[in-house]
């Protein structure tokens, strides 16, 4: 039970991803280009930053880089050139830094049938807030043996369209 209970939890965290991925989508300030190549994604990346800093993101804001696996392959060289080790990110899940920025590799980005919509933010760009309402254990009819259903509600907001931007990964 308590394997499948922590599958679930994975479960909910990731559709509550593909929802938050889908509202960036909307993004106010987004790349133009497609990115294809290494110094492609190195300059779609570093023209990110210059316009979140144009937007007042201080240097000290917290930047997250979310990619998919793809556009993380092109990125990887500059990273190794670019990045430190450094054990307590990996903790958190992320793959290490590109600049000023914790690079993750997400496979729940907002794709428009052709290209994945990689996210250059800061922590303050988006506001989201979940709870689990209602849990009930109960008995399936076809097995013999005991589960768990629940009630997941979030929602999410871009609260700070100008500490957001995204990038088109071809």
């Amino acid at each position: 039970m308590e394997a499948l209970s922590s599958e679930a939890t994975k479960g909910l965290a990731e559709e509550a991803d593909k929802y938050i991925a889908t509202l960036s989508a909307s993004a106010t300030y987004k790349s133009s280009s497609y990115t294809i190549a290494k110094a492609t994604i190195v300059e779609e990346i570093e023209k990110g930053f210059k316009v979140l800093y144009e937007n007042n993101c201080k240097v000290s804001d917290s930047f997250y880089l979310e990619v998919s696996p793809k556009f993380f392959t092109y990125l990887r060289p500059a990273m190794t050139e670019l990045s430190t080790n450094n054990p307590d990110l990996i903790k958190k899940g992320a793959v290490g830094k590109y600049g000023n920025a914790e690079v993750y590799i997400e496979n729940n980005l907002y794709n428009d049938n052709t290209d994945d919509w990689c996210l250059l933010r800061t922590s303050k760009a988006i506001a989201f807030a979940g709870q689990i309402n209602k849990v009930e254990a109960f008995r399936p009819d076809d097995a013999f043996s005991d589960a768990v259903k629940g009630l997941y509600v979030f929602g999410a907001k871009i609260v700070r369209p100008e500490q957001l931007y995204a990038i088109k990964a071809h």
